[in-house]
């Protein structure tokens, strides 16, 4: 059961692909990288909701110039409401984006069969850009709610009725759908865990190997 108040286009700005159940908008590509303003635009028309939303990733902001112009635009925006959504264990996020960048899934797949490996440096880049990217983000964003990943696990009810304030749209009850891709621990799901444990066991970053 979704919230009849909110309209979630998800991923318009994909590098492949237009996501969305929208009719009302264009679906091409094409038309997108065309005008993004427009396209952006057209998104946000609505007559029967109360809020408008689209998932948003770096790479998506990234891609070009002139999109990132239009984001930039956006975070300062004040009439647009941004929730950014963090993750507090860095691990996890990196497993994570790795185990579906090889699978090519983000979502609704198990990847409990697909365990990777990473260097220590290459653990610590990814967490320079992932800090870097949120601290960018925090300081030029308008308008915003922080939520992390783990409130909505440690209270999904009560996060999504902050979300719900928030947005000034009504709270509706739901069952979610949502899965999680796996049901392994990170030292089960990556394959030098103990190398980088003991890579990482007197830095900041030791909290996340429990």
């Amino acid at each position: 059961q979704k919230n009849r108040e909110i309209l979630m286009h998800n991923e318009l700005f994909n590098e492949n692909r237009v996501y969305t159940h929208n009719k009302n908008i264009s679906k091409s590509i094409e038309d997108r990288d065309k005008d993004p303003y427009t396209f952006l635009e057209k998104a946000f028309e609505t007559k029967n909701h109360k809020a408008i939303g689209l998932k948003l990733f770096p790479d998506h902001m990234r891609r070009n110039s002139t999109v990132h112009k239009l984001f930039d635009n956006v975070l300062v925006d004040n009439r647009i409401k941004k929730i950014i959504l963090y993750r507090e264990n860095h691990l996890a996020v990196c497993t994570s984006m790795l185990r579906s960048a090889v699978t090519g899934h983000y979502t609704h797949k198990n990847l409990d069969s697909t365990n990777v490996s990473f260097s220590a440096n290459e653990f610590q880049e990814f967490i320079n850009s992932y800090d870097e990217y949120y601290e960018y983000i925090n300081e030029n964003c308008t308008n915003k709610l922080n939520i992390t990943y783990e409130d909505l696990i440690r209270d999904i009810d009560g996060t999504l009725r902050k979300i719900c304030d928030f947005l000034g749209v009504e709270y509706e009850l739901t069952e979610t759908s949502s899965k999680k891709q796996s049901t392994k621990t990170l030292e089960e799901s990556i394959s030098n865990y103990s190398e980088l444990d003991n890579t990482f066991a007197f830095t900041r970053y030791k909290k996340y190997f429990v």
